[in-house]
């Protein structure tokens, strides 16, 4: 893949992973409308747990298809590989989903007060279960380097979501429950995609060798994943438990709370789109002579773009949350430069994990995550009775951080990793400034505020862009270079 190819496939993977995120960003105005705080809050506990069963019913094995499909270049044991795993995950999620099924029927209204197990439950084991198939047309897509079905895939996963919610929860009234339904549907449009791709490569066959690779690669990814979750979604739960409120008001910050974390996790959706394309290309890459240069240029060049979209985010998080929310939301505007910071600090995350990756040392990610992931419990049972929602932002922050730092110190030991300090000390700089600025600031939507905000925001962008301008240039040319290299190479050298 050559650089032209990664900027075309980032484009398109960043439009096909965006949609349906970008697209629940749009239904945004739409639940604050029709949906009450507290309803807000109790999707996010539902999407919570389904999101947490998926990462057990997976395996790891996402992970698994992605690595293993390059080492072998016959597509008919490429076939055998999406063939196996998908074997392997039917029979783990159906077992995990009767399991969890039995346990939340038992337990689920005393984890969550006010939440019954039907229909709330049931919905969260239902999704859980479709979506666990989602890695396999994605994984695919990706691997094979075909961004348009990708993005054809995501769209239509998207629109059938959305169409749902959108009959239901706006024409028919039918509250959380409809928007829980819509995504029961989105859901189940993945399912069928994965049918139909299993089903033409061969049906649900097993290799035992082939199963016993991806699963040793990729079950030492299900603690990370879970600790990625803590990271990530546990503050929710740990709001629920620790705020010092009823169960109704408690749900209803949490909905708050949601609203100002998804604005800021649009930049990190972001990110992982440019990385759906970059992983390919840097394990294509990578062991080349090039390899190092091109992971520090991609990195300072990616920290660059999102440093600017985060501060300027950041800076007028007010005046985003006044135009497509209610005012019981505005609190949300208060979560966004801290959540936005702790983003900031995930993507350098992002492209350090992938040299892990890259070099197979996976074992030691989950001690990084979870020891990260105990970061973030700890610091939110401390600052959530004080503080509150922002009390999980910060926990977020130092979450986020505490893993970004442990994962650079990891990469430095398992492959060549150089990063220009300088301008990523810059960029980090002043994106905390943008962030302490606005945080100090506080509310206000007068036209002096809204302007001096764009102003800084536009002159943060045109400093990024300088920044960027000559890593940018020196990854062109180290491509080029690494292609030659590759080129040359002997076969199965």
């Amino acid at each position: 893949m050559a650089l032209r190819s990664l900027v075309r496939g980032s484009v398109a993977y960043s439009i096909g992973n965006l949609l349906p995120r970008v697209g629940n960003f749009l239904l945004l105005p739409i639940y604050v409308r029709f949906l009450s705080p507290a309803d807000f809050g109790s999707i996010a506990l539902v999407t919570s747990v389904s999101s947490l069963l998926a990462i057990g019913f997976r395996l790891g094995l996402d992970g698994s298809l992605m690595r293993l499909h390059f080492t072998d270049v016959d597509p008919r044991r490429q076939d055998r590989l999406l063939t196996t795993v998908a074997t392997v995950t039917t029979v783990a999620a159906a077992i995990g989903a009767v399991l969890t099924a039995w346990l939340s029927w038992l337990f689920f209204a005393q984890l969550f007060a006010g939440l019954e197990f039907w229909p709330f439950g049931a919905f969260a084991v239902a999704i859980a279960f479709a979506m666990t198939f989602i890695y396999l047309p994605a994984t695919l897509f990706r691997a094979r380097e075909q961004p348009i079905p990708f993005l054809t895939f995501t769209a239509g996963q998207f629109g059938v979501t959305a169409a749902v919610t959108l009959l239901l929860v706006v024409t028919l009234h039918a509250g959380a429950v409809g928007a829980l339904v819509g995504q029961l549907a989105g859901g189940l449009a993945v399912l069928v995609v994965s049918v139909v791709l299993v089903w033409r490569a061969g049906g649900l066959v097993l290799d035992r060798r082939l199963a016993a690779e991806a699963l040793q690669f990729g079950l030492p990814l299900v603690p990370h994943g879970i600790s990625g979750w803590v990271l990530s979604v546990s503050d929710r739960w740990l709001l629920s438990f620790l705020l010092p409120l009823s169960a109704a008001l408690a749900r209803a910050q949490i909905g708050v709370y949601s609203l100002g974390y998804q604005l800021a996790y649009v930049v990190d959706l972001g990110a992982q789109s440019i990385n759906a394309a970059w992983v390919p290309f840097f394990y294509r890459y990578g062991s080349t002579e090039q390899g190092p240069a091109i992971h520090r240029e991609m990195l300072t060049v990616v920290t660059a773009a999102f440093a600017a979209v985060i501060a300027s985010l950041s800076l007028n998080a007010n005046l985003v949350v006044a135009i497509i929310a209610r005012p019981p939301f505005a609190e949300a505007a208060r979560v966004v430069p801290i959540v936005g910071l702790a983003f900031l600090a995930h993507i350098v995350y992002i492209w350090m994990v992938t040299v892990v990756f890259h070099a197979r040392r996976t074992a030691v990610l989950p001690l990084i995550s979870g020891a990260s992931g105990a970061v973030n419990v700890g610091v939110n049972l401390v600052l959530i009775p004080r503080f509150g929602i922002e009390g999980a932002a910060w926990a977020t922050l130092a979450s986020f951080t505490s893993i970004a730092v442990l994962t650079l110190w990891y990469a430095y030991r398992v492959y060549p990793v150089t990063i220009d300090w300088m301008r990523m000390a810059v960029l980090l700089a002043g994106t905390a400034g943008a962030a302490v600025y606005a945080v100090a600031a506080g509310g206000g939507l007068s036209a002096g505020r809204i302007l001096l905000d764009l102003g800084l925001s536009a002159l943060f962008a045109i400093v990024a862009l300088a920044i960027a301008r000559s890593p940018a240039l020196s990854l062109r040319t180290l491509t080029r270079e690494a292609s030659r290299s590759l080129a040359q190479a002997p076969a199965g050298g």
